[in-house]
């Protein structure tokens, strides 16, 4: 991503707020005095995922359906030869029933089918005609979010600017943020889950009074609410139009934990951008409770409140590092600190080819580990290449096309690996 965009759009952030379909007031918090709870620092290499796969001994061919060729170019050429183009992405935001731009909105870009993870995303905040830029995306598809409601698909194509629309279309809820006793809890942050999703995205925050309105309210959606000092509120289901009349009263949990750190490189730099995300465990409701997720900021850095006091697990995304995930408890009513080194990835790149050696293009691959937020999923061109970022060195499994192969990483800049599919999987 072009470095000046990059810190314009994070300036801009940093100035707004975190904003979703939602207009609210905002007071300026009082200074908060948390406890401090210093958590052992994660050293690098010391993720907890532990792939079961063992690479096939190469000497059985009938033990791996894949072709591995390092001699055709060494890992490094191969890599410069093969670069994944880039392109950007400009979106307009409207409001359905007045046609007019919303400025101030924070939008949210899942990358769907590039060698980054399927949970990464990007953020940008739309500007005062209602557009927001991605630059630096992968060429593929992408799912747009914007707010409690909005959202929409789009593609990117490389080394140009792809353009599209969201329209939000539900409609106005107000509501209001409590304690256990009732009191209102003035700048509560509201956050949304989609249908079906257990990813929740925050999309503003109460005033100082404790109210907030939701704009693009939906039927189908659920919202919650964090603050400082206090466990979530339970999750509620949001009814259709006629519900809209109703005040939504969200009451929020005692004693709620701050989790927050910093996610640096093996060279000791800050890395912005990395996504972060708090898995508590348990149930709430008969459910897995949401999974409250973060960008870092220039310096590195995260904070989220609220958070369950529970153990917790950590995951953290990057494009070009290894996945990173360890499970720690999060203390209740004190701040709990997390310092993550993230180890650079392997670019893997290669051509899928069918049983008779022909490119097999439009192929899923995917590379997880043991838990799927943190997959790599990417689809095979029309010649059959792909690329993977991030890949950890060491054996993995990959499934293509529903098939899993066996793989080998090895510890380097970039490897080359051309997998041969059987007939029947090349379809």
């Amino acid at each position: 991503m072009n470095a000046s965009r990059l810190l314009a759009a994070l300036g801009v952030l940093l100035g707004v707020g975190v904003g979703g379909a939602l207009l609210w007031r905002r007071s300026t918090p009082a200074p908060v005095d948390e406890g401090v709870a210093t958590l052992p620092t994660a050293q690098p290499g010391a993720s907890e995922e532990a792939p079961d796969a063992q690479p096939a001994p190469t000497a059985q061919p009938a033990a791996s359906a894949t072709e591995r060729r390092t001699a055709e170019l060494p890992p490094a050429e191969r890599a410069e030869q093969l670069p994944e183009e880039r392109g950007a992405l400009e979106v307009e935001l409207f409001l359905e029933s007045t046609s007019r731009p919303l400025p101030a909105v924070l939008m949210r870009v899942y990358l769907q089918d590039s060698s980054a993870p399927h949970a990464y995303w990007r953020e940008a905040v739309s500007d005062g005609a209602g557009r927001a830029r991605f630059d630096d995306l992968p060429p593929g598809r992408v799912l747009i979010r914007s707010g409690i409601s909005g959202s929409a698909e789009a593609s990117v194509s490389a080394g140009t600017t792809s353009r599209a629309q969201l329209v939000l279309n539900g409609y106005l809820m107000s509501g209001i943020t409590l304690d256990v006793t009732g009191t209102t809890v003035a700048n509560a942050e509201l956050w949304a889950l989609h249908a079906g999703s257990r990813d929740a995205h925050k999309v503003g925050e109460s005033d100082a009074s404790g109210r907030f309105y939701l704009l693009g309210a939906q039927q189908g959606e659920r919202v919650f609410a964090r603050a400082v000092h206090h466990s979530p509120s339970v999750p509620i289901w949001l009814g259709g139009p006629e519900t809209a009349r109703v005040e939504l009263r969200l009451s929020l949990g005692n004693a709620g934990a701050t989790v927050e750190g910093q996610i640096l490189d093996e060279s000791e730099r800050p890395l912005a951008n990395a996504a972060v995300a708090l898995e508590p465990s348990g149930l709430v409701g008969g459910e897995p409770p949401p999974r409250a997720s973060a960008l870092t900021d220039r310096e590195g850095r995260f904070r989220i409140v609220g958070c369950e006091p529970t153990l917790t697990r950590l995951l953290v995304l990057h494009e070009d590092f290894a996945a990173h995930e360890q499970s720690f408890p999060a203390l209740p009513g004190q701040r709990n600190e997390l310092l993550v080194r993230l180890k650079r990835g392997v670019l893997v790149a290669g051509t899928v080819r069918d049983s008779q050696g022909n490119p097999v293009g439009g192929a899923s691959l995917s590379l997880g580990g043991t838990n799927a937020w943190l997959a790599r999923q990417t689809t095979s061109r029309g010649d059959g290449t792909f690329v993977l970022h991030g890949v950890p060195p060491g054996p993995a499994r990959v499934t293509i096309n529903g098939a899993t192969l066996q793989l080998d990483v090895p510890s380097e800049r970039s490897f080359t690996w051309n997998p041969r599919l059987a007939s029947e999987t090349s379809r």
